[in-house]
């Protein structure tokens, strides 16, 4: 447990570190949508706990899950971007390397407390799937990739779609061979989740491009 929430604070401490390094700065008018993002986190956290494990005692107080965390992030900031009428700025792309970064270590925590792991496996000596180290390595790879995309700019205002997305599909696998148990037609909570929603995120995506390439024309 103590490593578990080592990990946890280390991956906040990394995420607001590379905020700095990325010079990721908000006006005072635009503060209320972190205070959006951060509600959207912690209870999007949660829900997926409640469904597959029920709402009680044990559960309101222990568990959380990055998938639902990174989903609530997603549709708390666009919902924040609703209210105040600010659909055209661009929130999400400060976020995505952050919650990658910190989502990427938070599952070393997890690898390290023997929380969220995978099926018996028994391939070389490894008792179970190391799925948490998957998902991991999945984040830290997915850094690289949402930094240059942050540099390049070419698509400005996608990279959170682009981050939610790509770890929908990763865990949609990932799901195969953990320990979840199936809610409808052998499938985890978390997989009807994704095939629910990767459509509306490939949606948002492509309409975003669409109007970066006007903008840019």
């Amino acid at each position: 447990m103590i490593l578990y929430a080592l990990f946890y604070i280390l991956g906040i401490d990394a995420a607001v570190f590379m905020a700095i390094e990325l010079k990721i700065s908000y006006k005072k008018h635009d503060l209320p949508v972190l205070f959006f993002g951060l509600f959207g986190i912690l209870l999007g956290a949660k829900i997926p706990v409640w469904i597959s494990y029920g709402f009680n005692q044990n559960t309101l107080l222990m568990g959380k899950s990055l998938f639902g965390g990174l989903l609530g992030a997603f549709v708390s900031i666009n919902l924040y971007k609703f209210i105040f009428k600010r659909m055209s700025k661009s929130f999400g792309d400060n976020f995505a390397l952050m919650f990658a970064l910190g989502a990427g270590l938070a599952k070393l925590g997890c690898f390290f407390s023997g929380c969220c792991g995978g099926k018996e496996w028994g391939f070389l000596g490894i008792e179970y799937y190391p799925t948490q180290l998957i998902e991991s390595l999945f984040n830290f790879v997915m850094v690289i990739i949402l930094y240059e995309l942050f540099k390049n700019g070419k698509v400005k205002n996608m990279l959170f779609p682009i981050y939610v997305s790509s770890y929908m599909v990763a865990r949609f696998f990932v799901e195969f061979i953990r320990t979840e148990s199936p809610a409808v037609f052998g499938l985890t909570v978390y997989q009807i989740i994704a095939l629910a929603l990767l459509p509306v995120l490939s949606f948002i995506i492509r309409k975003r491009y669409a109007v970066s390439q006007n903008i840019v024309s």
